[in-house]
């Protein structure tokens, strides 16, 4: 909807956010923002308190609004807020079943937890997500299953008589794989130990797929 009564603030800025949601609710066009007093886009961008919490200053959308292609729609204006007061309805629901989530994990998984979060990088919330993507681990036979199930395994590319591995098959969960990158990332750039293990394994598999380097 947003697409229509002011495309180019997609483009500008995360409309998502907080900041903008507010915005939104009151300028839900660019048509409104170019009727609108410049005092009042800033006093919209900018938090109770007087911080402004925009990227963008009150000039900086007066001009996109003046730049629009979009065509007028008080309609598509009027359905805009409460399309937003939805969205942030259920967001407010997922956090609430989120931290119910939680605090179920850390109950029935507290020692689980507790190793995971042992790793520099990794918290409560991510750990707990993690275990319940995962289930109970002791059902996969070896890590190696546990590695396919989240979709981490190797694919196998074949092209007549050469076969050989490619990329990962991502055929797994892409829920855990999604976690799994989170952790890694996070335990990576706090903890030296898996950050050389990391580099080495990353220069090791950049020189066997560089066909420079083959025989």
């Amino acid at each position: 909807m947003r697409q229509i009564t002011f495309p180019e603030l997609e483009t500008r800025c995360n409309v998502f956010s907080e900041t903008t949601r507010d915005f939104l609710k009151q300028f839900p066009s660019g048509r409104m923002i170019r009727a609108a007093d410049i005092k009042a886009v800033q006093r919209a961008l900018t938090h109770y308190d007087g911080r402004k919490t925009a990227s963008f200053y009150a000039e900086d959308f007066v001009t996109f609004a003046r730049r629009s292609v979009t065509g007028d729609s008080i309609a598509r204006e009027l359905l805009i807020p409460e399309k937003i007061a939805t969205l942030e309805h259920l967001i407010e629901k997922r956090e609430k079943i989120a931290k119910a989530l939680l605090v179920a994990c850390e109950a029935l998984m507290i020692e689980d937890i507790e190793i995971i979060t042992s790793i520099g990088g990794i918290g409560n919330t991510t750990a707990s997500a993690f275990l319940a993507e995962v289930g109970n681990y002791k059902d996969f036979p070896s890590y190696k299953h546990l590695i396919s199930f989240a979709g981490l395994n190797p694919s196998i590319h074949q092209s007549g008589k050469f076969e050989g591995s490619s990329r990962i098959s991502m055929r797994g969960n892409r829920h855990l794989r999604h976690l799994i990158y989170l952790m890694t990332t996070c335990v990576v750039r706090q903890n030296n130990i898996f950050r050389v293990y990391y580099f080495k394994r990353r220069k090791d598999y950049r020189s066997k797929s560089d066909p420079c380097n083959s025989p």
